[in-house]
């Protein structure tokens, strides 16, 4: 690290040099400073230096830089101050399988003005979830591109502020703790053998595996401070998701729902027949604590019906 000061009247300048190896962020807990997950934004003033009349530059490199659940590599921030505008003049580096770049200004005096452009490439954003909304069943490479803008002189009024449009693009998606194939399959196999299958509640019996979703494509907008999820459609052979709702950036609350259908096979007299089932899924909460619930009464009852069906044939050849 090392610091350059000049206190020439005609131009004073301060700069700033850090080149590091590892470093880890987690002493510097944002939920100790102005993002507090168990109190509201803070409404004081946010102060700044003055800069008027100095020139500021900050160039760091970083070879690994993790805080938390976020992990970067091969980092670079370089960022100037000049008559009091915070310009990003390069943050770039590698992140999980790749890479980012972030571009963008901060207008530090009169009302803050906060300006960002930027673009995520094959990122994990289960660990974006996980940080920021404790959602931690969900894994995907995503690709996100978009631009973000608000203002305020508090943080309660920036984050009131925010806007921003993003496309995004979601491959690999597994979400864990829905065991749609795991159903699926006991379903099929149960005729065979109905003593072995559903034999403790389908509210635990969903959540003892995962679910891969093909890649999908779509925008995600914040309005407001509200982050708007309308009708992410997802899908897999024999299978189709809708969710909906929106994350509330002021008050640091979720409300999500999920509808998802899947078709199941299982023996009848016939012969193998299909059936479509449903269930819904609620995500709701605040930031710190965020529960997730499940409707399976039509499943339910379609497994119920089904298994009484294949025991009293089973305790007839049984006998």
């Amino acid at each position: 690290t090392s610091f350059l000061i000049s206190l020439n009247d005609s131009e004073p300048f301060l700069n700033i040099n850090i080149d590091a190896n590892k470093a880890d962020l987690a002493l510097f807990n944002y939920s100790d400073g102005y993002q507090n997950k168990n109190s509201s934004w803070s409404k004081e003033l946010i102060l700044f230096p003055n800069f008027e009349n100095m020139d500021f530059n900050l160039t760091s490199k970083f070879k690994h830089l993790k805080y938390h659940e976020l992990a970067v590599k091969d980092t670079i921030f370089n960022l100037s101050v000049k008559n009091n505008i915070l310009k990003l003049e390069e943050v770039s580096g590698k992140i999980d399988e790749g890479s980012f770049k972030i571009d963008g200004n901060f207008i530090m005096d009169g009302l803050p003005q906060l300006i960002l452009t930027y673009n995520f490439e094959r990122f994990n954003i289960g660990n974006f979830l996980a940080f920021f909304f404790n959602i931690d069943n969900i894994n995907a490479l995503s690709n996100v591109a978009g631009n973000l803008q608000t203002y305020g002189n508090t943080p309660h009024i920036m984050i009131k502020q925010i806007k921003s449009k993003n496309k995004y693009y979601v491959a690999n998606l597994t979400v864990d703790k829905l065991a749609i194939p795991k159903i699926i399959q006991d379903v099929a196999d149960m005729s065979v053998d109905p003593k072995s299958k559903f034999n403790q509640p389908l509210s635990e019996e969903i959540r003892l595996g995962s679910t891969n979703f093909n890649s999908t494509n779509g925008e995600l907008n914040i309005v407001n401070g509200i982050v708007l999820i309308n009708n992410i459609k997802l899908s897999m052979p024999g299978l189709e998701a809708a969710t909906a709702g929106k994350i509330d950036l002021v008050n640091k609350l979720i409300k999500i729902n999920s509808i998802i259908k899947f078709v199941a096979q299982y023996q009848s007299r016939k012969g193998i027949e299909k059936t479509a089932l449903t269930l819904t899924h609620s995500l709701e909460g605040d930031f710190d604590k965020v529960t997730g619930k499940y409707d399976l009464f039509q499943i339910n009852s379609f497994i119920n019906n089904l298994k009484s069906l294949y025991m009293k044939v089973y305790n007839r050849l049984d006998k």
